[in-house]
């Protein structure tokens, strides 16, 4: 009885840490008509953590309830922060850096 009630408990602990986890997808391009940007780091705010676009500027980063703004940039573009709470999909534009 009382491995099952662990195993339970475990089983609860574990859906609602996982309900807690969003996946937000989207696309990084330029704004002076570059196409897609490869390679853009992609950090969440007050955070080490992150990901990179891939080659056609297509990402993806899993988000805790907690994790409300990303901070997208690139070598020769400003800096660009988002506030992406209940956002599931984003395209985002950068602008070059003068």
């Amino acid at each position: 009885m009382i491995k099952f009630l662990l195993t339970l408990c475990l089983c609860m602990l574990f859906a609602f840490s996982a309900a807690a986890q969003t996946t937000l997808t989207g696309k990084v391009s330029a704004s002076d008509e570059e196409g897609p940007l490869p390679g853009v780091a992609i950090q969440i705010d007050g955070t080490a953590r992150g990901v990179a676009t891939d080659f056609d500027g297509n990402f993806k980063i899993s988000l805790s309830e907690n994790d409300s703004v990303l901070i997208f940039s690139y070598i020769g573009y400003a800096k660009k922060r988002i506030n992406v709470l209940g956002i599931t999909t984003l395209n985002v534009v950068l602008d070059p850096e003068f």
